[in-house]
């Protein structure tokens, strides 16, 4: 299966090693789309082609296109690969908290038949969450737990560096979460999705001067009983804001598409 990636960042950088690792499955990265004018990659047969531009990008033989960029990126591109009938796997998940984004790449997959997938990213248990939708769910809180180093430039107002005991930096819904640090919550935007949506997910966003990894807390009450889950996640390799989780989801999510046997879901 052909496959490209738009952003090559930190994560674009994981899934490109892992598909040439075979971690993936049979897969076959053969393009990827940045801003940076030179290639990151080299001359020799069978290196990836790269791409400035969106057209000849998606002129591209490719079943399936990862986006590991950032909102903003996905919701100016996104529409143009689904509307080239190519899947496409999101990572930066909260573009889907604009409603009108989210039905507008709804009704394109629809036409286009094809999907858009979004991954796990630096949480799981969205499997319970989806099955226990199925009833009713009452209420579910993300609270996420971050060194302040990992939260640089989210509040103008406050000095993360002067911080000495944990900080409550936000709670309220998931909806203006994703907006206010969209660097840092795009799992609130996967849980709502998965959930009971923007509005009635509650996310706190933490500050911890004491903590040295990221955490992730699910808390979540419906006719099915009570599920609590956390999860504390190493940061991705060169950059702190990301969990590497995040990124190992974005690898399985592509090698879910070369698989028969599926586990879970």
């Amino acid at each position: 299966m052909n496959l490209g990636i738009i952003g090559y960042g930190n994560m674009g950088r994981i899934l490109a090693q892992a598909i040439e690792d075979r971690k993936a499955g049979d897969v076959s990265l053969v393009a990827v789309l940045d801003v940076f004018a030179d290639s990151p990659f080299g001359d020799g047969a069978g290196e990836p082609a790269y791409f400035t531009q969106i057209d000849p990008f998606l002129k591209t033989d490719m079943a399936v296109v990862v986006e590991t960029a950032s909102q903003a990126v996905l919701k100016e591109h996104g529409p143009r690969v689904v509307g080239a009938g190519k899947n496409l796997i999101a990572m930066s998940t909260g573009a889907f908290s604009d409603r009108a984004f989210l039905e507008k790449m709804s009704d394109l997959a629809v036409e286009r038949g094809c999907r858009v997938m979004l991954p796990s990213g630096a949480i799981g248990g969205l499997d319970a969450i989806l099955a226990a939708g199925v009833d009713q769910i009452d209420e579910v809180t993300l609270t996420t737990t971050k060194p302040p180093r990992a939260l640089a430039g989210v509040d103008r107002d406050l000095d993360l560096a002067t911080i000495t005991e944990p900080t409550l930096l936000y709670e309220g819904p998931a909806g203006e979460a994703v907006v206010r640090f969209p660097k840092n919550v795009n799992v609130a935007a996967t849980l709502s999705l998965a959930g009971i949506g923007f509005e009635r997910t509650v996310v706190r966003l933490v500050a911890d001067p004491h903590a040295t990894l990221n955490t992730h807390r699910i808390d979540a009450r419906g006719a099915f009983g009570e599920l609590h889950l956390a999860f504390t996640n190493v940061p991705s390799p060169d950059n702190p804001k990301t969990s590497y989780l995040a990124a190992l989801s974005a690898i399985r999510a592509v090698k879910n598409l070369t698989e028969t046997f599926r586990i879970g879901g």
